[in-house]
């Protein structure tokens, strides 16, 4: 079925299976996340395309992927890879959220995921904010 698609798409496909086997989480993440806004952005424009079915199917399985590789270096995650992680399911909220509704463990790793870094980015954007407040 990748062979029918589209060339931006095709590049979008292969540019997930890439990332699969990335080990590093950033440039899987950050690959991850291009991948999904140019599928999304095809979706969004041809919703009702031949290949919407596809597409599914390949977004919820690498949004499975990366959220078993995340679950499995949990101990190791530093702020800038959670960082990046988090705005990269951003891009995959409807996967994320279908996932985690269907797997217990997958949705009790991504709460503990949301947690892991969370108090420390709120306190640094307060100070960020409260250095730039505007006049």
């Amino acid at each position: 079925m990748k062979h029918d698609l589209p060339e931006e798409l095709r590049e979008a496909v292969e540019l997930l299976e890439s990332a699969e086997r990335k080990t590093d989480l950033v440039a899987h993440s950050r690959d991850f996340r291009e991948a999904f806004e140019k599928i999304n952005g095809y979706l969004e424009g041809e919703p009702e395309s031949r290949h919407a079915a596809y597409l599914s199917n390949v977004k919820f399985a690498h949004t499975r992927i990366l959220l078993r590789r995340l679950k499995g270096a949990f101990d190791s995650l530093d702020i800038g890879t959670w960082v990046m992680a988090s705005l990269t399911l951003t891009e995959a909220s409807k996967e994320l959220g279908s996932i985690t509704s269907e797997d217990a463990e997958l949705e009790r790793f991504y709460e503990r995921f949301r947690g892991l870094w969370r108090e420390e980015v709120k306190e640094l954007l307060d100070k960020i904010s409260l250095k730039y407040k505007p006049s």
